[in-house]
């Protein structure tokens, strides 16, 4: 690969080496070899190379990925396997943290191929991503990186996916349910237990992901005495206790029978009120608190949600929950109260369905 000929990708002044930069990263797009190149080129280099050089052959193997790669013949798959292994491996065993563009965008080609290949091509994907987890803090952020970007590739509700997508999705998701999902959440809580002092950055995007999962796995795995109490936890301290909030939040608003989500609120209520985070009348981050109101909108208005859901002949159950959403409005008032437009605003929702319930 002639890498010194794409230099003029980021000169646009220079306009004929500007051209020749873009026709010759077309024609590594489009070539049979393009990716092989590329792919060398980022194994024989390593982490060394010039950030231009990787994002391009990143961009190159990501449009073989996205373009090709299904359809190219067996040999050809586990040699662009080989080279994003062996890629990943070398991210991860560097000295110093690579650059988030480029991690992220090798967690995203990481994801392309894992949509394909999972489960049964590479069915030990989730095995080998979970095996660079001990190669220290850099592998760590990698890992979640590319979960996050399978969260994107399978999950995303706001991705519009065609019929055999959303079909392979499913197939993918059910396997993982079985198969892999008990491995990530143990996975999860080690990250937040092992790295909470030492790197909460890394703690935070572990919060990131547990929300974003959250969604399709067996709550059970996460609603538990283990994590709950790792998360009331991580709510008490500044450099994780905003991450912690919107990962309860992703919690509670897991869709599930009206009476299990009511009883999973209030158990999760109970820990919070007990741990002293719920009011922190004192707390100047304006930021917290925003994600704390929001954290009490999406439990009044989940807990309204389950109490509309309710048959009205389960006058016992309806009472039940009504109960629960009184037992709040204390709360509400407090958020609502605050002098911060972003803070009481965060409470409306809450605030509306509330009122609405009781007209």
């Amino acid at each position: 690969m002639e890498a010194h000929l794409l230099q003029g990708l980021w000169a646009p002044d220079n306009h004929q080496q500007h051209a020749q930069a873009l026709e010759y990263l077309q024609q590594l797009r489009e070539s049979a070899d393009g990716w092989r190149m590329c792919g060398a080129t980022l194994t024989n280099g390593g982490p060394q190379l010039d950030d231009k050089v990787k994002f391009v052959c990143l961009q190159v193997m990501e449009h073989h990925a996205r373009n090709r790669y299904a359809a190219a013949t067996p040999e050809e798959q586990v040699h662009f396997r080989q080279h994003l292994s062996q890629w990943m491996t070398a991210l991860c065993m560097c000295t110093d943290p690579e650059k988030v563009f480029i991690q992220n965008k090798t967690a995203q080609l990481m994801s392309l191929v894992f949509v394909v290949d999972y489960p049964t091509r590479w069915p030990s994907f989730i095995t080998d991503l979970l095996s660079t987890l001990s190669l220290g803090p850099h592998a760590v952020q990698l890992y979640l990186r590319t979960l996050m970007a399978i969260d994107t590739e399978v999950v995303d509700r706001e991705i519009i996916h065609s019929q055999a997508e959303s079909d392979r999705n499913t197939r993918i998701k059910d396997t993982m349910r079985e198969h892999g999902v008990l491995e990530l959440t143990n996975s999860w809580y080690d990250i937040l237990v092992k790295y909470e002092k030492s790197h909460p950055e890394l703690v935070c995007h572990c919060h990131d992901v547990i929300g974003a999962y959250i969604s399709w796995i067996d709550i059970s795995l996460i609603a538990n005495d283990r994590f709950v109490c790792k998360l009331v936890d991580h709510l008490k301290e500044p450099l994780l206790r905003e991450a912690a909030a919107d990962c309860i939040h992703e919690i509670i608003t897991k869709g599930m029978d009206p009476v299990t989500k009511t009883q999973l609120i209030e158990s999760f209520v109970t820990v919070l009120d007990q741990a002293g985070v719920l009011k922190p009348v004192d707390d100047d981050d304006s930021d917290f608190l925003v994600k704390l109101a929001r954290l009490i909108n999406g439990i009044g208005v989940q807990l309204i949600l389950s109490w509309q859901k309710l048959d009205k002949k389960e006058s016992e159950k309806r009472e039940m929950v009504r109960q629960a959403v009184e037992n709040k409005v204390n709360l509400l008032l407090t958020f609502m109260a605050s002098e911060y437009d972003d803070i009481s605003a965060a409470v409306f929702d809450f605030a509306r369905d509330y009122i609405q319930v009781g007209t």
